[in-house]
């Protein structure tokens, strides 16, 4: 730790990268120091070259860009060198290693080049797989696979695509998980939707030892990640058509996010009373129109979240586009992955004590092209078109759908059990195979809202006003103002 301290005084750059780290991530960058300084001399080699084959991009002129993280901070090249107390000659010679392609530093090439091969194959395949397969969770750098994986069926699983002569031992292969891709785990408990087949699956092979029944479960685990795998290929070619070709194509995929991680006030160090105060809970819908932009639109839990809310959203989404073209892929799961994992690892190093502040940080992980709302209200389209609709049967398990018009114009709605299965199937309807009897008439009203109780809220807010700024009280307090108003304005209303 004292060492760590003397680097205040070293100069790295303009920004004083050392100088930052060392007064506010004094423990992240002592740990950072003590972590590559507890492994032998071959071990810090092989860290520093997984560490840059994970943190590079490839630039526009061809050449790759690193980034150089202490903790979550992004800091200088100069100064993370100076932290590990890597000789920069010795930093340069692993980087052109890194630049041509290399993955696993073979100490040992002359004696165990073929346990080299395998070794860098298994380390390949498995990246492969965790990509594939994986999850990246929103805060960490974290890859979560499937709950229904494990240990040893990921092994199977490799040696069947090698063959047995070419892969590694169990052991070995357990290894190298832990010492070079310690990011990817299999969590007991998953952070995600869950799967219910994962779940399923990963039941029955805890509850049974007959060997004939536990390869079948295998075998359907197997296919069924497969199927996963497809889905997501799938989606990613809808994604491309959409950015190479706008003039045919609009991709859009919604998603909400947990209201957990988005409550007011948020601070990054909670003193007792603040972690367990009352909070006020905002919901964020985020939207990704690929190739144009990504919105954000927060509520504080006043309007419903269900079919309306959706479609409310995806109305404004489209009214926004100048033109739009003849085919809409929609999804409505995993919205902007990379969108709100940046977005929650911003806010788990950021203060925002008001709404405004919450937008801005969505707002600001990714500019120019990234936009936020505030929803003040939501259109009752489920009570609108309710009474236009068929009794449409045998649509609620299959995973695809298709609205489009019939050879005599009607809107249908077809179904396939998986975006990638054939061929379509038409939903049929109590009075045809069309969605409507006849085409809506008016307009949707306004849906009903919640009351917002804030009592709770405000009291504590005014016991602790000293810790808040005085534009952050302010906006409180126009806050509450507009909850009064609304619930008066309704009040007379009824």
């Amino acid at each position: 730790m004292e060492h760590v301290m003397k680097l205040e005084r070293v100069y790295c750059c303009a920004m004083m990268c050392l100088t930052m780290l060392v007064s506010t991530v004094l423990e992240e960058t002592h740990m950072l120091r003590h972590l590559y300084s507890s492994l032998t001399r071959q071990e810090r080699k092989q860290w520093v070259l997984d560490y840059l084959n994970l943190h590079k991009r490839r630039m526009v002129n061809g050449a790759f860009e690193y980034v150089f993280l202490v903790g979550a901070r992004n800091v200088c090249f100069k100064s993370w060198i100076t932290i590990l107390g890597l000789p920069m000659s010795s930093f340069y010679k692993i980087r052109n290693l890194v630049e041509r392609g290399v993955i696993v530093i073979d100490h040992m090439a002359g004696r165990t080049g073929m346990l080299a091969t395998k070794t860098y194959s298994a380390m390949v395949w498995l990246s492969s797989f965790a990509n594939t397969y994986g999850d990246r969770l929103p805060d960490t750098s974290k890859i979560q696979l499937p709950m229904c994986a494990t240990r040893l069926s990921v092994y199977e699983q490799m040696k069947d695509d090698h063959g047995e002569e070419n892969t590694i031992s169990y052991a070995h292969f357990l290894k190298i998980w832990k010492k070079n891709f310690y990011y990817i785990m299999i969590p007991r408990v998953s952070r995600f939707s869950k799967c219910d087949t994962c779940i399923l699956i990963k039941q029955k092979l805890e509850s049974t030892t007959d060997k004939s029944a536990r390869e079948e479960l295998k075998q359907r685990r197997h296919a069924h990640l497969i199927k996963q795998s497809e889905q997501r290929r799938k989606y990613y070619k809808h994604r491309s058509k959409a950015k190479n070709n706008p003039h045919k194509y609009l991709s859009i995929i919604i998603d909400g996010m947990d209201q957990n991680k988005t409550c007011l006030p948020h601070m990054v160090s909670e003193s007792k009373f603040i972690n367990q105060m009352w909070k006020l809970k905002v919901h964020l819908t985020g939207v990704v129109v690929h190739g144009v932009a990504t919105h954000g639109f927060s509520d504080y839990n006043q309007v419903k979240h269900d079919s309306n809310l959706t479609i409310t959203v995806l109305m404004k989404i489209l009214l926004l586009m100048p033109k739009l073209p003849g085919t809409l892929y929609l999804q409505m799961d995993n919205c902007g992955r990379e969108n709100k994992n940046s977005f929650s690892r911003k806010l788990h190093h950021s203060n925002a004590n008001a709404l405004t502040q919450l937008m801005d940080i969505w707002s600001g992980i990714q500019s120019p092209g990234l936009f936020g709302y505030k929803l003040e209200e939501t259109y009752d389209f489920v009570s609108w078109m309710s009474p236009y609709l068929n009794g449409i049967e045998g649509h609620s398990k299959p995973h695809a759908y298709k609205i489009c018009r019939n050879e005599i114009g009607e809107v249908v709605l077809l179904w396939k059990a998986w975006p990638t299965d054939a061929g379509w199937n038409y939903c049929a309807g109590s009075g045809g195979i069309g969605i409507l009897t006849e085409n809506p008439k008016g307009l949707p009203t306004n849906a009903e809202t919640n009351k917002i109780t804030t009592d709770r809220l405000k009291a504590n807010l005014s016991k602790n006003e000293r810790i808040f700024k005085k534009d952050e009280l302010s906006w409180w307090s126009n806050f509450f103002d507009e909850i009064e108003e609304g619930d008066a304005e309704k009040e007379k209303i009824h």
